[in-house]
């Protein structure tokens, strides 16, 4: 007849640092987690899930913002082109300048319409 011993592995509790945090990143994400007997190990693997969730949300955005300038730069150069205008050196701050200002438009009409996502 075999013994076999098992030993019980008692799992650290999550740290306070690590509930405060895990529960400010849930939070920015707009999500809810609960924290209470949490073990070191889970918040660790749950952090680490809300870091990614936040750094593609956050490339999203990036992204977004760069098809829009995009836009905003297509527009202004084809009514450049509609009016005889073309951009050399004497015209290149003036284009820049437009195409600053349509964007910054464009940016308050989306803070106006999304206000929650505008941080």
């Amino acid at each position: 007849m075999e013994f076999v011993h098992v030993q019980e592995v008692q799992e650290e509790p999550a740290t306070d640092k690590q509930k405060i945090y895990l529960v400010r990143l849930a939070s920015e994400l707009g999500f809810h987690v609960n924290t209470t007997n949490m073990t070191k190990d889970e918040a660790m693997k749950r952090i680490d899930l809300l870091r990614s969730i936040k750094k593609m949300e956050n490339h999203q955005k990036l992204r977004e913002k760069e098809v829009k300038l995009s836009m905003v730069k297509k527009l202004i150069y084809k009514k450049w082109v509609a009016q005889n205008k073309e951009i050399n050196k004497q015209s290149e701050k003036l284009f820049m300048k437009e195409v600053y200002y349509v964007n910054k438009v464009f940016d308050k009409i989306d803070e106006m319409m999304f206000p929650e996502q505008s941080v």
